[in-house]
């Protein structure tokens, strides 16, 4: 996502969005799912100031999920 950003290379950072939209969607992350939907919608128009605002809005969504995921499977959890 970063670098896509980066490079503004708008159809692989609308790709990336629509992909962890999907992944995030499968563990009910809501708030990462909207974020990542509203990032796509502004890439797929090759809105450079939104994308990026968009991008910034998607970062702690997916810290939030990826801390979520590892707290629900810590090796303990599954003994």
């Amino acid at each position: 996502l970063l670098k896509a950003g980066d490079a503004r290379d708008w159809e692989r950072l609308a790709r990336a969005a629509h992909s962890f939209k999907a992944s995030a969607g499968i563990f009910g992350a809501v708030a990462a799912a909207q974020a990542a939907l509203c990032l796509e919608q502004a890439a797929r128009a090759k809105k450079e100031s939104e994308s990026r605002s968009r991008l910034a809005d998607l970062l702690p969504e997916m810290d939030r999920l990826a801390n979520h995921l590892r707290q629900a499977h810590r090796p303990e959890m599954l003994r």
